[in-house]
């Protein structure tokens, strides 16, 4: 059991009469609305660590919604197509050596190498789809489409944790 007290300087200290452990991750949904390249590197490298954790076997939903559902058209996934935050032009080409120089050359690259884990699952929001057009014809082949109510139900309410960018 796990008691919060306030201390004298106004923290809050938290005492445990039981074995601290850490809680296992099985399931992380995640929550995407930009569509810019920055957003998309950052959520798919953490999906991509995540399911790559072999500790953890943990299982990641990502719902790409709003402008981040036109990513997962075919085409749009590369890094040439994607767009990046007006401020971001300074740094771009830095940022750019910088994710190369990671495992990946591509978003596209850590989309598929979590894909190949068995444990990463991509939707793009139905509403979203259809306001950019997005359809199983036109889609990257490792997503798929699902509503947003949909995802809620059956993939966020059930993680232990829930992640939203941007």
């Amino acid at each position: 059991m796990t008691t919060l007290t306030e201390s004298p300087t106004g923290l809050i200290a938290a005492d445990s009469t039981e074995a601290d452990e850490e809680k296992r991750l099985e399931r992380v949904a995640i929550i995407c609305r930009a569509g810019t390249y920055d957003t998309m590197v950052t959520v798919l490298g953490w999906a991509h660590a995540i399911c790559m954790d072999s500790e953890e076997s943990t299982v990641v939903d990502v719902l790409f919604t709003a402008w981040a559902a036109d990513f997962l058209k075919r085409g749009n996934i590369d890094q040439d197509r994607l767009l990046f935050p007006s401020d971001f032009q300074p740094r771009k080409e830095e940022f750019l050596c910088a994710v190369h120089q990671q495992r990946f050359t591509t978003a596209y690259d850590a989309l598929r190498a979590a894909k190949a884990t068995g444990r990463f699952n991509i939707y793009a929001c139905a509403m979203a789809a259809r306001l950019f057009d997005v359809t199983a014809d036109n889609m990257i082949p490792e997503a798929t489409i699902m509503g947003p109510v949909a995802f809620l139900r059956e993939k966020a309410q059930f993680a232990d944790l829930v992640l939203t960018f941007g």
